[in-house]
């Protein structure tokens, strides 16, 4: 399990970890804490790190056959590109890749790559970063 600091220009902060592909920490420009993370997060390979902003693929809670929320919160992501976004306003980013492998194909028997992007917005942003997942 990787953490990433992805920050922008003005010292705002976004951590992440390539175990779910979840985003653990932000921090704005102020330096303040802006997410919770349980203090009974175990940040081992077979849990969910619990606060922070979780992938949840490809079902949602207990609604289905598969382990609550899926497997993609407890699976490790491929860091597949990190640094400042070809904008040029300041932002970085990481993009992070969960591509369908024995493991999740044991929970799951279809195929899928899912692709998470995360940022840390440019100096003057208004805006809290954002987290996008896409199936692709």
């Amino acid at each position: 399990m990787e953490k990433l600091e992805i920050a922008a220009g003005d010292g705002a902060r976004v951590e992440a970890c390539t175990h779910g592909a979840q985003v653990t920490s932000w921090k704005p420009a102020s330096g303040e804490e802006r997410l919770f993370l349980s203090s009974r997060s175990a940040f081992a390979a077979d849990a969910a790190i619990r606060g922070g902003v979780p992938i949840i693929f490809p079902q949602f809670s207990g609604m289905g056959p598969l382990p609550k929320h899926g497997f993609a919160r407890v699976s490790e992501w491929e860091l597949a590109r990190a640094g400042r976004a070809a904008s040029g306003k300041g932002e970085g980013e990481a993009h992070l890749r969960l591509t369908s492998n024995d493991r999740t194909r044991a929970a799951w028997a279809r195929s899928a790559r899912v692709r998470s992007n995360h940022d840390a917005l440019p100096p003057g942003s208004p805006d809290a970063p954002s987290t996008a997942a896409t199936l692709i």
